[in-house]
């Protein structure tokens, strides 16, 4: 065996012995109870409060309804209720037609600042 393939040996060997790691959790997390009233801003836009903050929820799909229908916005996350990041939560949009699913994209914590400046209409 030549130097360098020893040496590759040498630290997959100690990787696998090494700890596991001790990361903590995500601190962008939170529990869907968190969310407090949502506002629509366009088809594909939802303003969340969350305590003394917002959330800016950005849709995957059209929800042309949701400014209509804001009051019937159903926040549905995942099984445990934790929200790390999109995939952990949908909207649905409850109407007499029935229900369309709101698929979230993103979900950004605005500054102070940033939610300041929202248009009265977008404030949750």
């Amino acid at each position: 065996m030549d130097r360098p393939s020893a040496l590759a040996a040498l630290a997959l060997f100690a990787a696998a012995l090494a700890p596991p790691s001790t990361a903590r959790p995500s601190t962008s997390c939170f529990h869907a109870k968190q969310m407090g009233h949502l506002r629509a801003d366009g088809p594909r836009t939802l303003y969340a409060r969350m305590g003394t903050g917002t959330l800016r929820l950005g849709l995957a799909n059209d929800c042309p309804d949701v400014a209509i229908f804001g009051g019937a916005l159903v926040v549905r996350p995942a099984r445990s209720g934790l929200v790390c990041g999109p995939p952990d939560i949908d909207i649905d949009l409850r109407n007499h037609g029935g229900t369309r699913r709101c698929i979230v994209s993103d979900i950004t914590r605005l500054t102070p600042e940033e939610a300041a400046a929202l248009p009265r209409r977008a404030r949750p």
